[in-house]
């Protein structure tokens, strides 16, 4: 991971030295930027077994910050040519429900086994929900090429992404019947309860082998490629932008006897707006 942050940010301080030493260009600056995401996944579970498990999704606002590159070149002072680039910490997530979720099975022996600790021997578990919100944290390096006509900016290009940080919050609503045991000395219970689960994620760059998991971590791909597009306006040094992002990469991780990317597909949607200082 600093290998790649460190040829990221030589490539970065090489480009934007060729930039400010080129004749070609007419306008080069640099800017600092804020901004907010509303941010969603897109959920996509394929075949007969996977399907039935898709969760709804919703948007999340989640911060946006870093700093921008950027030239104008052409030997028009009213339309040019544009390029942006920079790097950025990305914010992304979303919000799910589950109409029925692929382990729960799973969660119903854990969530009883709790009971059977505690000295009852018959309990039964009914999952009535489970919410989750997973958190994303990326450094993002966009490659936008457009236009520039009167301080109005149109522009669009690539965007690269790598993993730095995340976790995943589930809660999982049950009715819960516990008899008492033997003894007799255990009240009955019944009633519905809630668990609450925090998972730390971890970002791979390759399949994760059963020998390598954890149980309170989540697995996701290290890398995340898609195109950015949108429409800014300049006012003297205030940059203001909006923009839409579509992620082309599933970023499921492969994990060996539990998630398989082919009936999986998760992608990063975002719709972002912010403001650049720039210098």
């Amino acid at each position: 991971m600093n290998y790649i942050l460190t040829k990221l940010f030589a490539a970065l301080l090489t480009l934007l030295f060729f930039l400010l030493l080129s004749d070609c260009y007419a306008q080069n600056s640099i800017g600092f930027t804020g901004g907010i995401n509303f941010a969603k996944i897109k959920y996509e579970y394929t075949g007969t077994d996977w399907s039935i498990y898709e969760p709804n999704a919703e948007s999340v606002i989640k911060p946006y910050l870093g700093f921008r590159i950027e030239s104008l070149f052409g030997k028009s002072e009213t339309m040019k040519g544009l390029f942006q680039s920079g790097l950025f910490v990305n914010f992304t997530g979303s919000k799910e429900k589950y109409p029925r979720y692929y382990s729960e099975d799973t969660l119903k022996s854990q969530i009883a086994q709790k009971y059977y600790d505690m000295g009852y021997d018959n309990v039964t578990i009914d999952c009535i929900s489970v919410k989750g919100a997973i958190n994303l944290i990326y450094f993002e390096v966009p490659f936008h090429f457009g236009m520039y006509y009167k301080g109005i900016r149109v522009f669009a290009g690539p965007y690269f992404r790598f993993g730095i940080s995340g976790n995943y919050k589930r809660e999982i609503g049950y009715d819960v019947y516990a008899s008492q045991n033997w003894g007799g000395t255990l009240p009955v219970i019944n009633k519905t309860d809630t668990q609450k689960d925090n998972y730390k994620v971890q970002f791979e760059a390759s399949r994760v082998e059963k020998t390598g998991l954890e149980d309170d971590k989540i697995y996701y791909k290290i890398y995340d490629f898609g195109l950015n597009y949108g429409i800014g306006y300049q006012y003297e040094s205030l940059f203001l932008s909006m923009h839409w992002s579509s992620g082309l990469t599933n970023i499921v991780a492969e994990v060996e006897g539990s998630v398989d990317p082919n009936y999986i597909n998760q992608q990063n949607r975002l719709f972002n707006i912010s403001l650049t200082i720039l210098f």
